[in-house]
């Protein structure tokens, strides 16, 4: 992993510190740490799952348009996540 990349990814985990809770935190850090950013990633989404999913009860749900995203995309997403994680961003 680039180095500035782990750094940005440490600060942005470590301010949601009240919403991850000491031990979703604790954890999400090590996994940094220790290069695990799957891990990382399953930690921190749990709190943007849980999130979304309470923002979408309170809005209308005949406003909500639903996409089933397929497989080759998901992947696709999960490569260039991957790419920017270990090369940084670049336009």
């Amino acid at each position: 992993m680039v180095a500035s990349t782990g750094k940005v990814l440490q600060h942005v985990t470590e301010k949601k510190k009240k919403r991850l809770g000491g031990l979703r935190l604790k954890n999400a850090l090590e996994a940094l740490e220790e290069n695990r950013l799957s891990d990382w990633c399953d930690i921190v989404m749990e709190y943007y799952d849980k999130t979304y999913a309470h923002s979408n009860m309170q809005r209308d749900a005949n406003k909500i348009i639903r996409i089933a995203a397929q497989k080759d995309v998901a992947q696709h997403l999960i490569a260039k996540s991957k790419e920017i994680i270990t090369n940084g961003y670049s336009n």
